[in-house]
């Protein structure tokens, strides 16, 4: 039998016995530390093996080589092989293979226990069926249409990450796009762009890396001049009361596909109870276009809006921010009340809120739902979001993890600016909704939740922050009031005219 044959089978013999006997003994925790513990061995002898072919014909019977098992070579003798088997030594079999380096090498050469079949993949799609897609199609298949695509592609193919020894940047950028849609695992996607699934992975991750290279560029706080617009649009839009808001925020989880590696612990941190799966927490902020202004993920999904949005930036430092004393934020009542953040008020728990507190909840939250539009539109997008495809190892994961959700932030905005909208869908905005009515029971008589406006002790427990900011709510909502009210004597003088007829349509509206 030729050599390299026999010593093939005698590392698939030592195999088998370290691993029936592993399994017999010491259960399955043990038989999965093992081959850790011989890799880390093949390591520190790397540099002082050789591999069998080529040695020379002595080595056959050098004494430091393993001794071939009796008759396990030999399908005569298969019984008694067995039975040898079970009564060898665990430990004799480690040591076996330990002290012996020509075995390590061995080991190290053949490493797979199971056999590697290869993918049967094709070119075909990406040559032939993507170059004659139209619009719509390519939209559905890349999540953005062709003209944006090629925005995309001018803005990262100068990054030194695409070399010249590997595909092209078009190539990388349209299977990352598949990716981020979550339309394909990867193997799907290997078989229909005809390359290997190591290398789906390696140019996701050079597409995300370049892609948060832009990051500054593309995430970040408004202009003095693009805060002015905004006002102006909300004034166009009948939001004049709230002219002073520069953006809307909200919290949410990007579940992970899988459960965290971790210890029970640790990965419980990562369990939000609300979503029932394990994911990391981000806060978002953005403006009436849906352009992501401000993003951090610094926490698990475990942890709350609130407590997430106190380490940020936006929250220690508004001073970086808020240009003048006047501007504020939107948010839901997952958020504390202060000067800098308005939320709608909570419901009092004698009975309904009076009529002026609704009025300013339901204006507020038209406009503040926007933020969850938002989130909706990138999740939609980029349907990955849902359910990523990263399961947490290491801190590395974690960071992988991490870029791939800002890599889709980036490319979020960058589509606004270039107008390739994803309009929220009917099932979007009654999730939407949904979650609007668990977030009310879940902070109902929450402590970090908003303050009772029907306590007589509300003034004397605020915090200094809390008083200015329930000053500032109660401001905006006696200017609502008054709105309501020009609006109303505007409807009372044109009563029976066709104007009316259209205020009261607009009204309805």
């Amino acid at each position: 039998m030729p050599r390299t044959s026999v010593r093939k089978q005698l590392i698939d013999w030592y195999f088998d016995q370290l691993t029936g006997e592993l399994n017999r003994t010491t259960g399955e925790q043990f038989l999965k530390h093992i081959p850790r513990t011989l890799e880390s061995y093949v390591k520190l002898h790397d540099k002082y093996t050789k591999r069998l072919e080529n040695t020379t014909d002595t080595d056959e019977n050098d004494e430091n080589n393993p001794p071939p098992p009796p008759s396990s070579i030999s399908s005569s003798s298969s019984s008694s092989s067995s039975s040898s088997s079970s009564s060898s030594s665990c430990r004799s079999i480690i040591r076996t293979i330990l002290a012996n380096e020509k075995f390590l090498d061995l080991i190290k050469s053949e490493r797979y226990i199971a056999p590697r079949l290869p993918v049967p993949r094709t070119q075909d799609f990406y040559l032939n069926v993507v170059p004659n897609l139209d619009n719509d199609r390519f939209r559905q298949n890349f999540r953005v249409n062709p003209d944006a695509f090629e925005f995309i592609l001018r803005k990262i193919s100068t990054n030194p990450v695409f070399g010249e020894r590997q595909g092209s940047a078009e190539l990388q950028l349209k299977i990352a796009l598949r990716r981020f849609g979550g339309l394909d695992d990867v193997s799907q996607i290997a078989q229909k762009f005809g390359i290997g699934e190591g290398t789906v992975v390696l140019y996701t991750q050079r597409v995300a890396g370049a892609l948060m290279e832009l990051w500054s560029e593309y995430v970040r706080w408004p202009t003095a001049e693009e805060q002015a617009a905004m006002k102006a649009r909300l004034r166009a839009k009948d939001f004049a009361v709230w002219e002073d808001c520069v953006g809307f925020i909200d919290g949410t989880m990007f579940p992970f596909a899988t459960r965290p590696a971790f210890g029970k612990e640790d990965a419980r941190n990562y369990y939000n109870m609300r979503k029932h799966a394990y994911g990391q927490h981000a806060t978002v902020v953005c403006d009436d276009k849906n352009r992501i202004i401000h993003f951090t993920s610094l926490f698990p999904g475990s942890v709350s809006d609130q407590r997430a949005f106190r380490v940020t930036d936006l929250y220690q430092k508004p001073e970086e921010f808020f240009r003048n004393q006047y501007q504020y934020l939107l948010g839901d009542k997952g958020y504390a009340l202060n000067e800098r953040l308005i939320i709608p008020f909570k419901q009092p728990r004698s009975g309904k809120p009076p009529k002026e507190q609704r009025r300013f909840n339901w204006k507020l939250s038209s406009l503040r739902v926007k933020a969850e539009h938002t989130i909706g539109i990138l999740k939609l997008r980029f349907r990955s979001l849902q359910r990523l495809p990263v399961r947490l190892v290491s801190q590395e994961k974690l960071s992988e993890a991490l870029r791939w959700i800002g890599a889709c932030v980036v490319l979020h905005n960058m589509l606004v600016d270039f107008r390739d909208e994803w309009e929220p869908t009917t099932e979007m905005l009654e999730e939407v909704l949904k979650e609007e009515r668990e977030r009310d029971e879940e902070y109902f008589g929450a402590i970090d939740g908003p303050v009772q406006v029907d306590d007589p002790g509300l003034l004397v427990r605020m915090s200094k922050d809390e008083r200015r900011g329930h000053t500032r709510r109660l401001a905006l909502m006696q200017r609502v009031i008054d709105e309501d009210e020009a609006f109303d004597e505007e409807i009372a003088m044109l009563v029976g005219s066709n104007a009316g007829k259209n205020a009261r349509k607009r009204k309805r509206k």
